[in-house]
């Protein structure tokens, strides 16, 4: 599978990293401790950040496909917004991520840092290990799918320090 073939796949990614910024950051805006407020505006912003360093493939789909890939509108906010932005692609990228929906309504119930990472956080975090692992597996070599095991690398090692960051409820 080349580039142009994981356009789908990439502009899915983007678009579940945008749409999770919103609705991590309009949790932070509501939230009602100060440690939960900085937490989740921080994650929030790591986000936004891996929605970026996906976007910036797009000039390289150009390139590979033809046409750069059509990309997904930012949720407002709130669940149902997730479920109209994050649609499932048609090359099977995230399975996990079509549960997005389902992991964000248990993220409502639990507005907290502690509560994204015992929802998003696990979620996203599960799908990046599989994605990394099914990447060394069938692409091989720097070539064209360089750009696209280089971002995954970087979005990897964004999420893994998040997660590594202690869960307030344990502390």
């Amino acid at each position: 599978m080349d580039l142009g073939d994981r356009s789908a796949v990439i502009d899915s990614i983007r678009g579940a990293e945008a749409a999770l910024f919103e609705v991590v950051g309009a949790a932070a805006r509501a939230a009602g401790s100060e440690a939960d407020v900085v937490s989740l505006h921080q994650l929030a912003h790591h986000h936004a950040w891996r929605a970026a360093q996906w976007s910036q493939l797009a000039p390289l789909l150009a390139g590979s496909a033809g046409t750069p890939p059509a990309t997904t509108p930012v949720a407002t906010t709130g669940v149902s917004a997730i479920v109209a932005t994050v649609e499932p692609p048609s090359v099977d990228p995230m399975p996990e991520a079509l549960d997005l929906a389902e992991c964000v309504k248990r993220f409502h119930r639990e507005p907290t840092a502690a509560g994204w990472h015992r929802t998003i956080g696990a979620t996203s975090a599960h799908w990046y290990r599989n994605e990394s692992l099914r990447c060394e597996a069938t692409l091989e070599g720097d070539g064209e799918n360089g750009p696209y095991r280089r971002t995954l690398g970087r979005t990897v090692a964004d999420l893994e320090a998040d997660l590594a960051v202690a869960d307030p409820l344990t502390e």
